[in-house]
């Protein structure tokens, strides 16, 4: 069995940033992550889109992406590599309120503090259609290879109209569908009112539309927001001053 002062399951801000607190003050640490360290805006979300904002072209962007990620992410990996941190590169799941098992090598770990950082994963939209292969989140749209001719993104908050902004400028033709009155609703009115205007004549056509309800289109992004990752059901809290690691 390992014995940890502290276990964290998630290696983005919050947890690695943890992780390195912990360690500094003394702490055994161990943290769990299955994916990339790093967390959803390093390496699927802020990162990589402001990669794209940034590029002049869509192949610029998609070249200069996973190096500008990478970059950044061995910079976490080399936060992670203190002497009083321990690195699992596995799924976590509870055994009690102080245990943890490793997934797939069975391993144990237990602690008298435990973190859960999970961070959060595209919500699915309650639909028809929404899980044909031409729909996808934000992380399936960094992926491409190849710039879609038209663009159909659901959502105009600030996930949306990021991208709407970056693929009109890349020469996409964008509608956004959003079912408010207005783009950006959880913004102050102030900034909602002149986005669409300026957007649509940024290259001096009318190559992105604002809508309330649409149809058909070749390529879909759903930027309805986040919800939780992860299905971590822990036990009820207890005490673990007294654990076997004690």
């Amino acid at each position: 069995m390992n014995c940890s002062d502290l276990i964290i399951i998630g290696a983005g801000p919050g947890g690695y940033k943890a992780a390195v607190y912990a360690a500094k003050k003394g702490l055994k640490v161990t943290i769990f992550e299955d994916v990339n360290v790093g967390g959803t805006c390093l390496n699927v979300g802020c990162i990589p889109t402001k990669t794209y904002v940034h590029s002049k072209t869509f192949e610029e962007a998609v070249e200069r992406q996973p190096q500008v990620v990478e970059a950044l992410r061995s910079g976490v990996e080399t936060l992670l590599s203190h002497p009083n941190i321990t690195l699992v590169r596995e799924k976590a799941k509870f055994i009690d309120a102080c245990t943890i098992e490793a997934s797939p090598s069975g391993e144990v770990w237990r602690g008298a503090n435990i973190i859960i950082a999970t961070g959060s994963s595209a919500k699915m939209l309650p639909i028809p259609g929404a899980d044909r292969q031409n729909v996808g989140s934000s992380t399936e749209l960094l992926g491409l290879k190849e710039l879609p001719k038209r663009l159909c993104i659901i959502g105009a908050g600030v996930i949306g109209m990021e991208f709407a902004s970056v693929f009109q400028k890349f020469g996409s033709e964008v509608t956004v569908v959003e079912y408010l009155k207005e783009c950006l609703p959880m913004m102050d009115s102030w900034r909602e009112e002149p986005h669409p205007r300026p957007l649509s004549g940024e290259r001096g056509d009318d190559t992105l539309r604002t809508e309330r309800q649409g149809g058909e289109r070749r390529g879909r992004l759903r930027a309805d927001g986040n919800g939780p990752q992860g299905q971590h059901r822990r036990p009820e809290p207890r005490s673990c001053r007294h654990h076997p690691c004690s």
